[in-house]
């Protein structure tokens, strides 16, 4: 379970150092701009015409020709601006890919537990599956197994995480009596729908799914995400700072997931220096 563990906490880094890095260069960008040109800031955009081609046309000379896509018209400053724009969408992305990290880690924990513990696999979903698994060459002994049985029965991270609820109650103590003070359970399911905007609707929460979501999920995601209300739904405008926090409470969720399991299967679960000498 370490190995999984380890793999998720380096994507999770990873995403958060490349977003910073963005924003450091981004904001560098646009302020040494401003403090060069004052008031007046260049038409930046002018330069990046691409040049094409016409695909049906045949020219007698036999040379191919280029012509300017567009003539841009976009002010100095609204291209600046863009850089804010910008900045934003790779915080939701960030985020969405977090999400997509845990969900990975998560099924990877709870294969990874049931391989060492197969006799805390549901046994109804485990014999339904079994003699199909064993058909495919896959054997209860192998990691592959419970690599493909887990991908099968739990497809989603909620799924997997209610199974893990299941094995190691020790999981639900952390998503409800916290030092945070949050309900994990209902910080997921916003950060779920925040995924779902970002990979599906083009940052927006769709009017039909705002509407279904409880008002407490509806508040807590105004509160966790930058946003605003237009005529397709909730439009999603996090800054990277709410990124941050969004990951960090995504590594979080997941290694409470891999305590809750080392504690029931009695393995060590403390990784970090110094943890719980405070």
């Amino acid at each position: 379970m370490r190995s999984t563990l380890d793999l998720f906490f380096d994507r999770a880094n990873y995403l958060n150092g490349l977003l910073h890095h963005l924003d450091m260069q981004l904001r560098w960008f646009r302020d040494s701009i401003q403090a060069d040109q004052q008031d007046l800031v260049p038409q930046f955009a002018a330069g990046s015409s691409l040049v094409i081609r016409d695909l049906t046309e045949w020219p007698s000379h036999g040379w191919p020709v280029f012509y300017s896509s567009g003539a841009f018209g976009t002010s100095g400053q609204e291209f600046l601006d863009q850089v804010d724009v910008l900045t934003s969408r790779e915080a939701a992305w960030a985020t969405a890919l977090g999400f997509e990290a845990l969900e990975t880690c998560v099924k990877g924990l709870l294969a990874a537990y049931l391989l060492t513990v197969p006799s805390a696999a549901d046994p109804d979903v485990l014999n339904k599956e079994q003699k199909s698994l064993k058909k495919d060459g896959y054997h209860p002994g192998n990691p592959e197994f419970w690599s493909m049985y887990v991908r099968r029965q739990y497809r989603s991270a909620d799924t997997a995480l209610a199974e893990i609820r299941r094995i190691a109650p020790q999981l639900e103590e952390a998503e409800q009596r916290n030092s945070y003070q949050r309900d994990l359970v209902s910080w997921f399911a916003v950060v779920s729908e925040v995924r779902h905007a970002v990979v599906h609707s083009n940052l927006t929460l769709a009017t039909r799914r705002w509407a279904s979501m409880p008002t407490d999920c509806q508040l807590l995601t105004e509160a966790l995400f930058s946003g605003i209300h237009g005529p397709n739904g909730f439009e999603l405008r996090p800054s990277v700072k709410q990124a941050t926090q969004a990951l960090r409470g995504l590594v979080e969720y997941g290694y409470a997931a891999f305590k809750a399991l080392s504690i029931v299967g009695q393995t060590e679960w403390h990784i970090f220096p110094q943890q719980g000498e405070q």
